[in-house]
């Protein structure tokens, strides 16, 4: 009977290990206020990283600034970005793949005339249930 309840654990504990699995973590790194030519600016850095064993595709990406204006948008592949829509106060993409291990950062600069608070952000995948703080089959997470 133990060698029945080890080989349960070992079956167990391997198959958590290789099933399929969604999961993007995401760190947003944001600079301190930056004297500009017109009132203040500041830059904030999106950082994804896909850390499952499943490639994700189709990750709707979208940044939003409740005060200030969004100046520029850098992303480290350009290649990968697809779908963009920018606005003053916003912008959109979606991150067409993201293979197991690789990471993708979206650097947004703002300014404005008096503060610029932290950007509000939602990724969305069609795995998941909801944006932002995802738990059914595809996995956010925060480092």
């Amino acid at each position: 009977i133990v060698t029945a309840i080890l080989t349960f654990i070992f079956a167990l504990a391997l198959w958590l290990i290789q099933r399929d699995r969604y999961s993007v973590e995401y760190d947003l790194v944001e600079s301190e206020v930056f004297p500009r030519e017109r009132g203040v600016g500041r830059f904030f850095v999106l950082k994804l990283r896909n850390v499952g064993n499943k490639p994700v595709q189709e990750l709707q990406i979208r940044i939003a600034l409740e005060a200030g204006r969004i100046e520029s948008v850098r992303l480290s592949d350009v290649a990968l970005i697809g779908d963009i829509k920018t606005s003053s106060s916003e912008w959109q993409g979606t991150l067409t793949l993201l293979n197991p291990g690789e990471t993708f950062e979206v650097t947004v600069t703002a300014e404005g005339s008096t503060a610029i608070t932290t950007p509000k952000f939602q990724l969305a995948h069609s795995a998941l249930q909801r944006s932002f703080g995802i738990l059914t089959n595809f996995l956010l997470s925060a480092r």
